[in-house]
């Protein structure tokens, strides 16, 4: 783009740094749009990006309060705001377009609900769905969640991913494993007695598995108590959660990423973004059989596993099978279409662009 810069607002209830996608949106777009971002502080440490303005709404106070704060603050910017408005969903979003029906608004869904409890995803989705339907343009994740929404000319604005390692992999002087993520809903026991059975298997190989990030309330001292009782402690390290911006020596150091999500049909269409990042970086991913994971993992860069111990074991073996014909220029050029310069360009500048 040429000549005066676009102005931008995003809207995102996730505080500023810590969703990957609306942080990367705004890396990629800073040089050509002013941004500014309506964010939440919920008490992580905030990340700065020169050239983007963030204003901070606190939730350190009851949740219907900050609800009401944080749709006021978003009312209060929208009526003195003129450019390009991006929503990421949150329930209840579509009072900003009912009480604003003159601006035009642009909603955005990462995720539908992945919660266990049926009747708690029905009722968000059949909300979302409802929110959704008052925006004058929608994007979705995936075709998958796009199709689960079901609203006309709803459009796909896919996950993308950059290069978080350009570190040389060596594959075969052993496993170094790497987690990522949120232990929340994720069943990772399942990995770690996955990963007992390899080791009781195959006490030759060297391994190790650094496992990075946190879950509810006492989940990552639940998992650190599971590795004690499998006798796995000093094979596995917890590190806890670690910002985006601070974990490429651990992908560095790895050769093998782990992409675990219990296979179910709300997590099916659900993309992961560290699939796409261990896989970009050069690790062989093992990744479960969901039909996103599907769609992009390959012999060449990793494999499908179920979600039982067994199938975890299997999937460690086959790794140490392959590695010796493994090749890092495969395994990283095999998803270059989903780097974030790539889905910026050919995704979301076109929707950018109608409003």
């Amino acid at each position: 783009m040429t000549g005066k810069k676009r102005k931008l607002l995003i809207i995102d209830k996730h505080q500023f740094g810590y969703l990957t996608d609306a942080y990367k949106w705004c890396e990629w777009l800073k040089s050509d749009y002013d941004i500014s971002f309506l964010t939440a502080d919920v008490g992580y440490e905030k990340i700065d990006m020169p050239g983007v303005k963030v204003s901070y709404i606190s939730f350190r106070m009851p949740k219907i309060l900050r609800g009401c704060l944080f749709i006021f603050a978003a009312l209060m910017t929208l009526s003195f705001f003129r450019g390009a408005v991006v929503i990421e969903y949150f329930q209840g979003c579509s009072i900003l377009k009912r009480l604003c029906p003159w601006k035009k608004l642009m909603v955005d869904v990462r995720t539908l609900s992945v919660s266990p409890d049926l009747k708690h995803r029905e009722s968000y989705n059949r909300r979302l769905i409802r929110d959704c339907g008052y925006f004058d343009l929608v994007s979705a994740i995936s075709k998958g969640v796009a199709k689960q929404i079901g609203i006309n000319g709803i459009r796909v604005l896919p996950l993308g991913s950059d290069i978080i390692s350009q570190a040389h992999k060596i594959y075969d002087d052993g496993i170094r494993m790497l987690y990522v993520g949120t232990f929340r809903w994720r069943k990772l026991e399942i990995v770690l007695e996955g990963l007992k059975l390899f080791i009781d298997r195959h006490q030759d190989i060297d391994v190790s598995f650094d496992i990075i990030g946190d879950g509810d309330t006492g989940q990552l001292d639940n998992l650190k108590e599971h590795a004690n009782l499998l006798r796995i402690e000093d094979v596995v390290t917890f590190h806890g959660f670690i910002p985006l911006t601070k974990i490429k020596p651990f992908v560095d150091d790895a050769n093998v990423g782990i992409a675990f999500i219990p296979i179910t049909e709300y997590y099916d269409y659900q993309p992961p973004t560290k699939t796409y990042e261990y896989v970009l970086s050069g690790l062989y991913c093992i990744a479960t059989k969901t039909k996103a994971n599907a769609e992009i993992i390959t012999q060449e860069n990793g494999c499908l596993i179920y979600d039982t111990p067994e199938s975890v074991c299997q999937g460690i073996e086959r790794y140490w099978q392959q590695r010796k014909r493994l090749k890092e220029d495969v395994i990283r050029s095999s998803l270059v279409a989903y780097k974030w310069e790539n889905i910026i360009r050919e995704s979301l500048l076109p929707l950018l662009n109608e409003l």
